[in-house]
């Protein structure tokens, strides 16, 4: 039988094989969390670790068959293999495989996979070993992107409708949302609900805006007020308040995976992240075009500055340092794999975010469901490649830039005396390299790739001729060399090297003076914090005034590069940067030459840079001194975690995600399906995230305006148009109304100008929000069980922040003040571990959850009771769980006993005398509504119980703090005050 007979044959026979087992067993359920576990945790490990053996791709290269008839690229193919039970670890083959213990062979052979590799296998079995429903893979199986494009909703534009729907009862003035909304129910014959009342809908439209309940006298102002323009005239003061962004910030940081510490070993603390999330606040604040808001996401470095009125710095740069707020090991054996690891994350938040499309997933593969290969996976790689990691100066109100400009005046006044002298120029320093490979000596005129950011180090080196302004004589500069006080020892900066393969161990800097000096291997920032591994990287320099050899280098041979072989060359194992940095306000420093080698090059022969023409030196002391008074004083810049740019790479294609796989070099572009190889070609002479975010940001990108639209939906209703608010491919749920997205989206790009204040107000005045949610249709509940159709509103319970926040305002507790440094957790004695922090207050001095500090080690253990999310990767729908822990955390937690206390205080100074009326004022300040006769009738009853304990009399009682604590820590355990109606 001809070779590829026998191939067809093998493959039908699994084929059928896989169709026959299916029928056999139940359905997938699988949900949309453990699926997205398996594809960026266990897919790549398999592909990257198994399928050279136990795959079809196998089968089709080798003819061999699966080695011990096993395929591990399908469910069934597991299943049928008979090496594990989903459940079952302790009796899985897979699992001894990979523990290298027991009777099975130790898998795979080549070396054990990491720890935390087997621990995230031993997961996926103890969960089920949860994959999509998908088929497994035959020879007909082709990756058609085209194909996929087309035949999925998501990539194609988003359309206005022009014949709206029309629904009995609503004329052609009626909310487009209604139009919609109430022509499906009218087709599938349910009566939309009635309005809900008005105290319930200003304590919802409050809590959904601001995150914050209504006053009991807000409620009586509102619920008393007939004008037919009350409730426009509610939601417009809600979107004005500054509380607005306090609330939907904390949205987009679930996100970006906001936290302030890098978690893992040791939880060390990031730069200033707060500055970001402040940011976040005063763009929901100001309504930022979103737009704008996504393009100063990904290259806020590179567009054009937005000065902030209140901050007077460019805000845009901020918004870049969501890049970098990943968890990050202290102690990376493999630093490059950690690269990797960091960029995926980088990507995977960045294409949920804003596109709505689990673009990581195509790391080791084209992607297996969605138009998504693994070319427009790395292209995107080369984006960050091409990036750096930076704390970027900002300048207070262009102080800092206006007297840099009277600086340059007085070195420029100074510079017409000396080039009147008409002085021979001294040359550049020569170095003999027979020891050492030089790598920049700054003598051709200009920095050559090197990238500099703050003022200190100009634009470009020093050149023959230049006067130096310090002197106080006629005297040049030594020419050729990076200076850092030619603008004032006051004046920071940092320079960035081009990056270079690092084959060798040593890198040799020849400096003059005062800074600091560090070697960045494959982007890893985190020696500042611990050096286990990177010994010798970072170097503080004081030469005392000589010049001297400084040497840079890891010591520790891990780190200096083999090349593998890839299609398009050699592919070294490590690349590398240098930062120089003048941080330093009494001191600078000047780098000659920089080289690489075992040892240092021999010092060069002292170049004399006396003055020039003695007779002339007064005047010029009279123009260092102009030199010195327009440099002194110079304000000190802010500081901001960011991005930058450094040299502009392309990344290769990772085979089966592996680094060490080397496939074709892949230029950096937009993806495919979306027009990426037909686009605008990335500059060459940066990164190209400027690129990237304007093809993000496209009116014609059919995801973008979608995703964002769905997302303030989904805030609204407890439930996205597609539920799946981060995954709009696939394996994500079709929208329950395509048209009325399609035509939100369209609105919000074109009429609203990316608005999202004009957006929830659109939504938040539509009859389809206001209604009840109160289940009293049973004709409608039986055709609408979980109100796809929207025939009432859901009833939702509060996040956790805006149930702390809304415990402080019950109390009379909050601060009002915005913005500023987090303050520190609240650490229970069970917070225990390295990294611990300096624990917090109990009541965060009063200041709404959003300003506390998110440590990834030591998360509040009450806010991930109630489901804050655990930051690691974008999460733009919470889990929400109902389980007994939230129960015993309000009754027991410290924080609701403190804050009833507190509550109790005040209301014992309220004046009433009688205790129905105090009840009422509970319940009205709680729950937005007065205690029913029920509710009141039993707190009348507990407190005489709890009276007659304390031997309380009537008088007493009204007074008693510890009484009136009892009844406000009932009143925060009422369903009326954790749940949104």
């Amino acid at each position: 039988m001809p070779v590829r007979h026998v191939l067809a044959a093998v493959l039908l026979t699994l084929s059928v094989c896989a169709d026959a087992s299916a029928e056999d067993k139940p359905a997938l359920s699988f949900n949309a969390q453990e699926l997205e576990f398996f594809e960026n945790k266990i897919r790549p490990v398999l592909a990257n670790s198994c399928y050279a053996c136990h795959s079809v791709d196998h089968l089709k290269e080798g003819l061999k068959g699966p080695k011990a008839g096993i395929l591990l690229d399908s469910r069934h193919g597991v299943l049928d293999a008979n090496i594990g039970d989903p459940g079952d670890i302790e009796d899985s083959d897979i699992i001894n495989s990979v523990r290298y213990k027991g009777p099975t062979k130790p898998m795979p052979p080549d070396g054990k996979l990491p720890d935390n590799v087997i621990k995230d296998l031993e997961k996926w079995v103890e969960m089920g070993m949860p994959w999509p429903d998908e088929s497994g893979p035959t020879a007909a199986d082709y990756f058609d992107l085209e194909e996929r494009r087309a035949e999925h909703w998501a990539w194609h534009m988003p359309r206005l409708v022009e014949d709206l729907p029309k629904a009995a009862g609503l004329d052609e003035k009626a909310n487009v949302i209604d139009r919609f909304v109430e022509a499906r129910l009218e087709e599938e014959g349910i009566k939309p609900g009635p309005r809900a009342d008005r105290a319930v809908l200003i304590r919802r439209v409050t809590l959904d805006l601001i995150g914050l309940p209504p006053t009991p006298e807000e409620v009586r102002a509102f619920v008393n007020d007939d004008s037919p323009n009350a409730y426009e005239e509610l939601v417009d003061r809600l979107l004005a308040s500054p509380r607005f962004g306090e609330k939907w910030a904390r949205h987009w940081l679930d996100l970006m995976r906001y936290a302030e510490s890098y978690g893992h070993e040791f939880d060390f603390s990031m730069p200033d992240p707060w500055k970001y999330r402040d940011y976040v606040i005063r763009a929901w604040n100001d309504d930022l075009a979103y737009d704008r808001f996504v393009r100063e996401h990904i290259a806020g470095d590179l567009i054009e500055p937005r000065i902030h009125p209140e901050t007077q710095v460019n805000e845009a740069i901020k918004a870049t340092a969501w890049w970098f707020l990943h968890e990050q090991t202290h102690a990376p054996t493999n630093v490059r794999q950690h690269e990797s690891d960091r960029m995926d994350n980088q990507i995977d938040v960045m294409t949920k975010s804003f596109l709505g499309m689990t673009v990581s997933c195509a790391r080791c593969h084209d992607h297996k469901f969605d138009a998504i290969s693994d070319e427009d996976y790395y292209s995107l790689v080369g984006f960050m490649q091409s990036s750096r990691q930076q704390e970027a100066y900002l300048d207070v109100g262009g102080k800092i830039a206006a007297q840099i400009e009277r600086v340059r005046a007085a070195v420029d006044y100074g510079q017409k005396r000396f080039d009147r002298l008409n002085a021979s120029s001294l040359e550049p320093t020569a170095i003999n390299h027979n020891e050492s490979t030089r790598f920049e000596d700054f003598n051709s005129g200009s920095f050559n790739g090197w990238r500099t950011t703050g003022w200190a180090w100009g634009d470009k080196p020093t050149t023959p001729g230049q006067w130096d302004p310090a002197s106080g004589k006629a005297a040049a500069v030594l020419p050729g060399v990076a200076h850092s006080g030619l603008l004032g020892d006051e004046a920071v900066g940092t320079i960035r090297s081009p990056e270079f393969d690092y084959t060798q161990k040593n890198v040799w800097m020849l400096v003059k003076g005062k800074g600091q000096a560090r070697m960045i291997i494959d982007s890893y920032t985190m020696t500042r914090h611990n050096r286990l591994l990177f010994e010798g990287l970072d170097v503080n320099i004081d030469t005392k005034g000589q010049w001297q050899w400084i040497k840079i280098g890891a010591n520790r041979d891990l780190y200096v590069t083999k090349a593998h072989k890839g299609p398009d060359g050699d592919v070294p194992d490590h690349r590398a940067h240098l930062e120089i940095i003048d941080d330093f306000a009494d001191a600078h420093l000047i780098v000659d030459e920089i080289s690489f080698g075992d040892r240092a090059p021999k010092m060069p022969a002292p170049v004399n840079t006396e003055s020039v023409r003695p007779g002339a030196d007064a005047q010029f002391a009279e123009d260092t001194e102009r030199f010195k008074q327009a440099s002194a004083g110079m304000p000190k810049p802010q500081r901001a975690l960011a991005i930058t740019d450094g040299t502009p790479e392309d990344s290769y294609l990772h085979i089966r995600g592996g680094w060490t796989g080397i496939g074709e070099d892949l230029p950096r572009r937009f993806l495919t399906a979306l027009g990426g190889q037909a686009g605008a070609p990335v500059p060459t002479d940066g990164s190209g995230r400027d690129e990237l975010a304007r093809r993000i940001a496209d009116r014609n990108n059919p995801l973008t305006a979608r995703v964002q639209v769905n997302r303030l939906w989904h805030h609204l209703f407890g439930r996205g148009l597609s539920p799946t608010v981060d995954n709009l491919g696939v394996l994500g749920v079709a929208p329950s109304h395509p048209e009325l997205l399609d035509h939100l989206a369209v609105v919000f790009m074109e009429e609203d100008g990316w608005s999202n204040k004009t957006m929830i107000k659109r939504i938040v005045m539509s009859s389809a929000y206001q209604r009840g949610s109160d289940k009293a249709d049973s004709n409608a509940e039986g055709k609408d069980p979980t109100n796809i159709l929207l025939h009432r509103q859901n009833i939702r319970r509060m996040t956790s922040e805006t149930l702390r926040d809304s415990v402080l305002k019950v109390a009379g507790t909050m601060k009002d003040q915005l913005y500023g440094a987090s303050v520190d957790v609240y650490l229970t004695r069970e917070m225990q571990g390295r990294g611990r922090p300096r624990g917090g207050p109990l009541d965060g001095h009063g200041r709404r959850s959003i300003y506390v500090s998110v440590r990834r080690n030591f998360l509040s253990p009450m806010m991930l009771t109630f489901d804050a999310p655990i930051p690691f990767t974008a999460i733009g729908r919470r889990n929400v769980t109902n389980v007994p822990a939230q129960s015993l955390t309000l009754m027991n937690d410290p924080f609701i006993h403190d804050q009833s206390k507190k509550w109790a205080a005040s209301l014992v100074k309220d004046g009433l005398t009688e205790p129905a009326k105090r009840i009422d004022s509970i319940f009205l300040t709680a729950t937005g509504q007065a205690a029913s006769d029920q509710e009141r009738d039993a707190a009348l009853a507990f407190l005489k119980k709890q009276a007659e304990q304390r031997n309380l009399t009537d008088q007493q009682l009204m007074g008693n703090v510890e009484l009136w604590q009892q009844m406000c820590h009932v009143a925060y355990n009422l369903k009326g005050f954790l749940f949104i109606r």
